[in-house]
């Protein structure tokens, strides 16, 4: 049986299975107002939004849902017959919802920290409404000190203080030091250059993940 959960906003959310975090947040007056969101300045990328209730067909909660009239009235024939009818009919409801409703288009510049959903704000969404962002932000270090210890940020952070230590020894580069030592500034850069190159490349190859295509 499902229970009813009150979220709080600002409350942190992690799901059980996929380890996913996320933030609780509202809908204000102010938001309503501004036709945006705000959001915060670790998201990388959005890519997609929907909301508790849904932009869907049945936007009705509780007794006034789809889904719990259906369970309501047919439940007892689904325990008796099979569950195929129930299946195909829940596929046709989501492909109606596609059709005609589907997912808000929305609008995200990571420097503004804005998203804007361009739906009609009159009807589709109101002050107090949960929104669902999924998107990719990055790990906030004061909470998760632990990436300071990835091994690729260490080698990339070697590589570019190599390459800087050698840039700044180039302007000395032939001086002689006390004791027949010869500083050479080039052969630093060089080999912190070739370093940063590789790790670059070997992020590309096996860790970046392909393009996506995209059909309009």
């Amino acid at each position: 049986m499902a229970t009813h959960v009150d979220l709080i906003p600002g409350e942190t959310l992690r799901g059980r299975s996929s380890n996913a975090a996320g933030t609780v947040g509202t809908i204000t007056l102010g938001d309503w107002d501004n036709q945006y969101v705000p959001i915060s300045d670790l998201v990388l990328s959005v890519i997609r939004v929907t909301t508790v209730d849904g932009f869907a067909v049945d936007r009705g909660t509780g007794l006034f849902s789809w889904n719990y009239q259906f369970m309501m009235n047919d439940l007892s024939w689904l325990s008796s017959s099979s569950v195929i009818s129930y299946s195909l009919t829940r596929q046709h409801m989501e492909m109606l919802n596609d059709m005609f409703i589907g997912d808000p288009m929305i609008r995200f510049n990571r420097h503004v920290n804005k998203l804007y959903l361009d739906v009609d704000w009159n009807h589709r969404i109101k002050p107090g409404d949960y929104l669902v962002v999924e998107a990719i932000r990055v790990l906030d270090p004061d909470t998760y000190n632990q990436v300071w210890t990835d091994r690729f940020l260490r080698d990339y952070t070697t590589a570019l203080v190599k390459k800087q230590w050698g840039q700044n020894l180039l302007k000395y580069e032939g001086v002689q030091m006390p004791g027949g030592v010869t500083l050479n500034g080039q052969r630093i850069y060089e080999e912190g250059e070739r370093e940063k190159t590789a790790l670059e490349e070997q992020m590309q190859t096996k860790y970046e993940l392909p393009p996506e295509w995209f059909m309009a």
